[in-house]
């Protein structure tokens, strides 16, 4: 069994990604900010119970 888990990393031109891992299809949501994908990824874990991770830079 897969570990389900929602990460949070940056992507190009500024824009953050959110991947839903440990699915047999994996799941990506396109954010324009960090704070917008950390909101989004946060309801998405506390909703399903599974671990939020946030990858990438903290300025």
């Amino acid at each position: 069994m897969q570990v389900q888990r929602i990460r949070v990393s940056s992507a190009s031109r500024g824009q953050w990604t959110i991947m839903v891992e440990g699915t047999d299809d994996a799941v990506t949501f396109l954010y324009p900010s960090r704070e917008a994908a950390i909101a989004a990824g946060t309801d998405l874990a506390k909703r399903d119970k599974i671990e939020l991770l946030i990858l990438g830079r903290f300025a």
